[in-house]
């Protein structure tokens, strides 16, 4: 059956009747370090996994994923997750699009994706390389157009291996565009872009909310671990004034700024190996 002109499906990790969905699960994690974490995450009671084919760890994603639920020898229901991945800008051309979906797919071990993106709204040059680029140091870019992707991603909704379809780092102007671009037939129902008090990218956030594109906030605590950050920065989580506000209200600094992130009204989706920190995170109700 042919899908509705603009259609904008309710994600259910949105919708407010499961506030444990606004607190996801990132994997930005080394394959070795991805499964535990992600084992013990599922026991404390996350349900949003956020995956990508670039983080190379779907495979041991998936079998975790079987140890766990009923695909496997688990007893959760495949249905209580909401379970994301993304296409990245080597397979941004319809056709390796998807190719890319199928690998995720095998890889983790799924029948469908709750959500697939689109990573980022460009076109970066196909091979073994995940980041191209030119002698002059500049990304590789093509021609690849993202609207053409998107038309691939609407048929994917209408064969049921994927159940919702969205973008990620798209500014305002491409965010507009692929609303505005001829035919389209299921609108993103998110933007999953950086967010976090250290970076409130406020212009966008509020642009996405006021065109009912939800957010999805990577990166919500910062994310100090990340290469480029440089060891004498200032740290989020050190941040005198998210320390007294934790103080007060008797929570970490990660819980209060998980806690700004969810109250400002969208989903975030940090990621932790660590055990007691995963608890925190979860845990920011009130």
């Amino acid at each position: 059956m042919a899908a509705t002109k603009h259609k904008v499906p309710k994600m259910r990790f949105l919708n407010g009747q499961d506030f444990c969905h606004f607190v996801g699960l990132g994997t930005v994690q080394n394959p070795d370090e991805v499964g535990p974490a992600l084992r013990e995450a599922i026991d404390l009671g996350y349900r949003h996994i956020d995956c990508a084919a670039l983080f190379k760890n779907e495979k041991e994603i998936g079998e975790i994923l079987k140890e766990k639920t009923t695909l496997g020898t688990g007893t959760i229901d495949r249905d209580d997750f909401f379970i994301t991945s993304k296409i990245w800008g080597t397979d941004l051309r319809p056709e390796k699009s998807l190719e890319s979906l199928k690998k995720t797919l095998g890889d983790l071990g799924l029948e469908y994706l709750d959500l697939l993106l689109i990573q980022v709204p460009f076109g970066l040059k196909e091979g073994d390389e995940c980041f191209p680029k030119e002698e002059d140091g500049t990304f590789s870019l093509t021609d690849v157009d993202y609207v053409d992707t998107w038309k691939v991603l609407e048929s994917l909704v209408d064969e049921g291996s994927v159940r919702y379809i969205g973008v990620s780092n798209f500014n305002c102007a491409q965010l507009q565009r692929l609303l505005e671009s001829p035919g389209l037939r299921y609108r993103p129902v998110c933007n999953q872009v950086e967010v976090s008090p250290y970076y409130v990218n406020e212009k966008l956030v509020q642009f996405c909310q006021r065109r009912d594109t939800p957010v999805v906030a990577y990166a919500p605590l910062g994310a100090p671990a990340r290469p480029w950050v440089q060891k004498d920065e200032p740290s989020l989580l050190q941040e005198p004034v998210i320390a007294k506000i934790g103080k007060f209200h008797r929570r970490t600094p990660g819980q209060i700024a998980l806690r700004w992130g969810v109250q400002r009204g969208y989903a975030v989706i940090p990621k932790s190996s660590n055990p007691k920190r995963l608890k925190e995170n979860l845990n920011v109700r009130s």
